[in-house]
């Protein structure tokens, strides 16, 4: 036996009895309308007919309102992987400046010190020259929503998967 849920139960119910009431004041009608003078056949071809279109159109019904539903669902998932993108896409911005920033915290430290070091100057060559190729690859990716689209841009993930590899 099919176990129905509490919370399903009454909605059931109710469709149950809107649908008997429509098919009392149908019986009614048909009734009224034609007297009694309608064979027992003809009754039930015409009963059939009626019940038939009844259902068809609450199955048309049922599969707009589930085409909506469907629809819906796609539109939130677009949403959601829109607000994914957008999350990595500035976490990864992020790291790219702050890549670039440490450079900068090296000079004004060797700056306070007196003297900032032709190799700390071309550390920060390297360092704008890398993140401008980084953005320039930022803006390349082609599905933003994927996780791994970002693996290229954080090297500590690139050599412990290589490692997990090896």
């Amino acid at each position: 036996m099919i176990k129905i849920e509490k919370v399903m139960r009454w909605p059931l119910i109710m469709v149950f009895c809107v649908a008997a009431l429509v098919m009392f004041v149908y019986e009614l009608l048909k009734e009224w309308l034609f007297a009694g003078s309608l064979t027992p056949w003809e009754s039930h071809a015409i009963t059939i007919v009626v019940t038939a279109s009844l259902a068809t159109l609450a199955a048309c019904l049922l599969r707009d309102w589930s085409h909506r539903l469907d629809l819906q669902q796609q539109a939130i998932e677009v949403e959601r992987q829109k607000a994914v993108s957008v999350r990595l896409l500035l976490s990864t911005t992020q790291h790219i400046v702050n890549n670039v920033l440490n450079q900068f915290q090296l000079i004004q430290l060797e700056a306070e010190q007196g003297e900032v070091r032709e190799e700390t100057l071309k550390l920060l060559e390297n360092s704008v020259a890398e993140a401008k190729e980084q953005i320039r690859l930022l803006e390349c990716i082609e599905d933003p929503a994927r996780k791994e689209s970002y693996d290229r841009f954080y090297p500590d993930k690139r050599s412990a998967v290589s490692e997990q590899n090896s």
